[in-house]
């Protein structure tokens, strides 16, 4: 039995996933490129997930290169996560970006940050929404094998249904054991006003 669960486990069972990347020599790293390669061999824990690319580098650029790779990498057959368009947080100058504790200075950049976060739940919602099984959104609660489904648009049973099927139709949030706003507040400062930051698990790649 292993004492840490692995990172592949971890991506399994996240609601979204988040990746900041650098940038090196107009590319992503070396290992998380690695990283994704073994991950998308045999276990695939990025398919249908979704994600958020972050990055920052030393100079103005802030990681668009390697952002746009690493957009078409984890789109690539056999990863098959479903990122998340636009919200793109490129962050130049990264070394004169922090102040003491590694909080961001730049009030603007505190916002726009916290706006794609906020995006980013709702697109874990919606995503998450689409990946559940149909039986789950299609069969009425309280419905067994045996129970018929009215489909008659005429039959008057459509709004009964929509509300019966709405309870189930929603995504379900997993029980994180690594508060995602305790995370952001390490990393961003409290300054990052964002609710429900503790849906989300963070993996940081050793």
């Amino acid at each position: 039995m292993e004492e840490k669960p692995s990172k592949a486990r971890i991506d399994d069972a996240a609601d979204g996933v988040i990746i900041a990347t650098p940038e090196h020599n107009h590319t992503t790293s070396a290992a998380l490129k690695s990283t994704i390669e073994w991950l998308s061999y045999q276990i695939h824990p990025f398919d249908g997930k979704p994600v958020m690319i972050v990055g920052a580098s030393y100079y103005q650029q802030g990681s668009s290169r390697a952002q746009l790779h690493l957009r078409q990498i984890l789109d690539s057959p056999g990863v098959n996560a479903m990122v998340l368009p636009g919200n793109e947080f490129l962050l130049g100058n990264a070394k004169e970006s922090f102040a003491s504790h590694y909080h961001l200075k730049n009030e603007a950049t505190i916002n726009f940050l916290g706006t794609c976060l906020e995006n980013f739940m709702k697109y874990v919602s919606l995503v998450n929404g689409l990946n559940a099984p149909n039986e789950e959104i299609l069969k009425p609660a309280g419905a067994n094998e045996s129970t018929p489904v009215s489909t008659d648009a005429n039959s008057g049973a459509s709004a009964s249904w929509n509300a019966s099927a709405a309870p189930v139709a929603k995504p379900i949030t997993s029980n994180s054991t690594t508060p995602f706003d305790k995370t952001l507040d390490d990393i961003f400062g409290p300054d990052l006003g964002i609710e429900g930051k503790d849906i989300l698990d963070t993996v940081t790649l050793d």
